[in-house]
Parts: structure tokens; sequence; C-alpha cells
């Protein structure tokens, strides 16, 4: 871990500190002693017993991150948030900046978990500040460690500030992380993810060539080093397949329009296929979207409505509400097609209302944009 000060439960060196409590000490150890990464499976039972006991402030640091991290590993992002706000006023305290970047990433996460997106990168940018502010942090090879965590960072800031539909300033996080990516160790890997995050944000941004191009590029370092797991890459399958069909419709017929529609076609079935086995039920339904497309491209005969209203459910069932606004998005796209005007712009609103609960801007940018184009449609 990047902050020495986290690393240990009990340094010889702090107990002589004020307050410093022998029995928090032992609750400290039999909790880190069951560590896995960044989280703490028993640090609820072994040290909640303890959370109003007298103790030394790295003491405390170290039983709030922990409790964080256990409240966050088991779904809690509220609690979680709670405990981290404790441990990054301790860790400013303490003027412990490398503890301050770690706990804030933690508390970062726990409220993108959270659907806070806006807050999230707020905390992430506070997470790099306090990491930038390490005289030695960033001076590699010394630590490396280091650079990777900027890498994570950046990519955390990234994802929200896609969220909240803050392109240009995602644009230049990805071109900054591109750069950080490939001055680390396994720098294929890293610039294969970079590709795969720069396609998402180019086809939201409605740059169709750019993003087919970045999709492709991700899809074939995946596969051609194995990158990832079979959901991974049946899922970045799917962004490529995505990407086939939007730029299918922008030019609307022809040899390469039919090549496109082809392409998407076999990365959609190899992607329901690896799906199903693995028991992604989202990742089917985003790929049953995307085939609802491609049927309609082709004018091939489906039950598309029947589809699309099953991968509603699904997301439903999950409470994944970007699942449900990009179903009721696709309903509204094909009640378009077939010129129903009135259903299509309900399916709109829907789409939207769906997303009502969080500050997902991005979310439902393609439905906010297709209500508009129906709207005109409608009137004309």
């Amino acid at each position: 871990m990047l902050s020495a000060s986290l690393d240990e439960p009990d340094p010889a060196y702090e107990r002589d500190a004020p307050s410093y409590s022998w029995i928090v000490a032992t609750a400290l150890q039999a909790t880190y002693a069951d560590r896995r990464d960044e989280t703490f499976p028993q640090a609820e039972t072994l040290l909640y017993p303890y959370f109003d006991a007298p103790m030394s402030e790295r003491q405390r640091l170290r039983l709030s991150y922990a409790l964080g991290c256990c409240a966050l590993s088991n779904r809690w992002p509220s609690e979680a948030s709670e405990r981290f706000d404790e441990a990054l006023d301790d860790a400013q305290r303490l003027d412990d900046a490398a503890a301050f970047a770690v706990i804030g990433e933690r508390q970062a996460f726990s409220h993108y978990v959270n659907g806070s997106y806006w807050s999230a990168s707020l905390y992430y940018l506070d997470a790099l500040d306090a990491l930038h502010s390490l005289p030695t942090a960033l001076s590699a090879p010394l630590h490396e460690d280091a650079r990777v965590f900027e890498l994570e960072l950046l990519w955390g800031l990234c994802t929200q500030r896609f969220l909240v539909a803050d392109f240009d300033d995602a644009q230049n996080l990805v071109d900054g992380a591109r750069l950080v990516g490939r001055s680390l160790p396994d720098p294929v890997r890293r610039v294969a993810t970079i590709e795969w995050t720069a396609a998402l944000l180019h086809r939201w941004k409605y740059e169709v060539f750019d993003a087919h191009e970045r999709a492709q590029q991700a899809a074939t370092l995946y596969a051609t080093h194995a990158f990832g797991t079979p959901v991974e890459r049946a899922r970045l399958d799917i962004v490529v397949a995505d990407t086939a069909l939007d730029l299918a419709i922008f030019l609307s017929s022809g040899s390469r329009h039919d090549e496109l529609v082809a392409e998407a076609d076999a990365r959609l079935i190899r992607a329901l296929a690896q799906l199903r086995v693995a028991g992604d039920q989202i990742g089917e339904g985003m790929a049953l979207l995307a085939y609802t497309r491609s049927n309609r491209l082709r004018g091939r005969p489906y039950d598309s409505l029947s589809v699309i209203r099953h991968v509603h459910r699904l997301g439903d069932e999950a409470g994944d509400r970007a699942l449900q606004c990009q179903a009721l998005t696709a309903l509204g796209e094909e009640l378009t097609a077939r010129q129903q005007w009135g259903p299509a712009l309900n399916a709109y609103r829907r789409a939207l209302d769906a997303l009502a609960p969080a500050d997902a801007s991005a979310m439902g940018w393609r439905a906010r944009d297709a209500l508009i184009a129906a709207s005109r449609a409608a009137d004309a």
C-alpha cells in the first residue's frame, strides 16, 4: 500500500502515544490478520465494541479506515462514507497526506457506489492533491506504487466526470491516464483499458469513427494478449458492436454499412453465449439491446419489443438504473422507427425518470437527445 501508516496495525514506535490502548491494539492486530486487499471482513465484529473507547489518534485512524472498508465490501456505502469521513479528519489532523490519499480514494469509491458521482469526483480530486503533495511520491522508479495509485485516481475521476457528462474534462483525464499508463510496467494492458474507456467517451460525444476505432483497438489488445476475464472480453465485444452499429447508422447504406452490421452480429452472438454461461444477466441485457438495433438495421423479423421489456425487467429486478434507462431508450428508438410517436416520447421520458435519484447526466444523454429529435419529428 502507498501509506505505511495504514499498513501495520500496531507499530512498536507508536505505543508511547497518548491514550494508546492495548485492547484496541489487540483488536486491530486480529482485524489486520484477516485482511484481504482493501477489505477487513472481521472489522465489524472485532472493532465496533471499541468504537467509543479511548485510544490514540493513529489507532482511531486505523479503526475508522478498517470499519469503512468493511462496510464498503458489504455494500453499505452510507455507513462506509461516515467511517471514511472520520478517518479523513484523523489523517488531516495528523498531517498524513499519504493516508489521506488512500482513504480519500476509498471515500470517493463509496460515493460512486451510492450513485453520488459529483461528490465522488471531489474526493478523487482531494486524493490526487494529497498524493501530489508528497515530495517524492511520483519520482520513478523509487515510488512506482505511487504512480500506479495516481493512475487509479485519474481513472476514477475520469469515470465520475464522464457520468456527470463533463466530457471535455473526462477526455483530458483519459489523455493524462494514457501518459501515466505508458510509463508503468505492463503498459499494453493499461493502454488497452484506457482505449476501452476512450471508446465509450467518443461514443457519448457522437464521434462515431473515433469510438469504433478505439473500441476495435481495445478489443484486439484484449484478444491478442488474453487480457481480462471472459466476461470482460464479452462486455468489450458489446462496446465494439454498439460502436459498429452507431457508425452503420451514420453511413445509412452501402457495403461498409453491411460489413459493420455483420461485425456487430458476430460479436454480439459470441458475447451472448459467453455471458449466458457466466450468468451475467446485466451484460446479457446490454447485448440483447444491441442485438435489437442490429435486427432493425437488417430489417429482420424479431420480437424486439418483448426482448426490450425483458431487459427492462432485468434492470428493475437488479436495481440497475443504467440498464433500466438503456432499455427504455431502446424502447423509444424501436417505437420511433415504427413512427409511434406518443409511446416513443413516453418511453424516453420514462428513461430519464429512471435516473431521477442519481446525478448521472451521461446515462440519460442519449435519451434526452432522442426525446428532442422525436418531439420534432412528431410535430412535423
